[in-house]
C-alpha cells in the first residue's frame, strides 16, 4: 500500500544533476527510468509491542514477551518468553525483526516496589513484636495458617500456647511472612 511517493530533482544550468525518488509504504511497485524498467519491493515495518507497563514486588519474577515480529532481542539481559527476577526498576526495550530483516522497537516500564522483610521476635515468654515498624500487620496461627482475629498491630500477646508468625504488608501492596515462633509458657 503506497502511502507517499515523492520526487526531488536538482537542476544546475538547465541540466538535471540529481534525481531522487522516495517511496513510503509497502508492496510491489513498478517504475520506468530512462534506461530500464524495474520492479522494486518495499517491505513494511513490523509493529512490535512489548506489553503493558508493570509494577511488581521485589523478588517476584516477570515474563517479557514481544509480539508483532518473528524474532525479539531485549536489552538489560532479558530473553524473550523466559521468566526472570529483575533487580532494579527501569525500561526494557525490545527490538523485533521480521523475516525480511525489517525492525521495530517498543518498551515496557518495570517498576519494582520494595518488599518488607518480616521478622517477629519474642520480647518475653508470651509477647511477640513484628518488624519493620510502620507497616500493616496480621498475625497468623502457624498450625492452621489462619489469621488471628483483631491481631493487626506490631505486637501480639499470645493467649494460648502455639506457633505464631506475622504477615507484614507495605502501603505499596508488597508483603512478607516471618518465620514461626513457638510460645509455650501461657498460663
Amino acid at each position: 500500500d503506497l502511502n507517499q511517493f515523492e520526487t526531488v530533482e536538482r537542476w544546475e544550468n538547465g541540466v538535471r544533476v540529481e534525481h531522487l525518488e522516495h517511496l513510503r509504504g509497502d508492496g510491489t511497485f513498478g517504475f520506468e527510468d530512462e534506461d530500464e524498467n524495474a520492479t522494486m519491493i518495499v517491505n513494511g515495518v513490523p509493529t512490535v509491542a512489548a506489553g503493558m507497563d508493570m509494577t511488581i514486588c521485589s523478588g517476584e519474577s516477570i515474563l517479557l514477551s514481544g509480539t508483532g515480529a518473528t524474532t525479539y532481542t531485549w536489552n538489560n539481559g532479558a530473553v524473550d518468553n523466559v521468566t526472570f527476577v529483575p533487580t532494579i526498576s527501569g525500561i526494557y526495550t525490545v527490538v523485533g525483526a521480521d523475516t525480511n530483516g525489517c525492525t521495530d522497537t517498543d518498551d515496557v516500564l518495570v517498576t519494582i516496589n520494595q518488599t518488607p522483610n518480616a521478622t517477629s521476635t519474642a520480647i518475653d515468654p508470651v509477647t511477640l513484636v513484628a518488624t519493620p515498624s510502620g507497616e500493616n500487620y496480621q498475625w497468623i496461627d502457624c498450625a492452621t495458617g489462619l489469621s488471628i482475629a483483631d491481631a493487626t498491630s506490631d505486637t501480639l500477646i499470645a493467649l494460648v500456647n502455639g506457633e505464631y508468625a506475622v504477615v507484614v504488608s507495605s502501603s505499596n501492596g508488597c508483603s512478607d511472612t516471618s518465620n514461626c515462633i513457638t510460645v509455650d509458657q501461657v498460663g
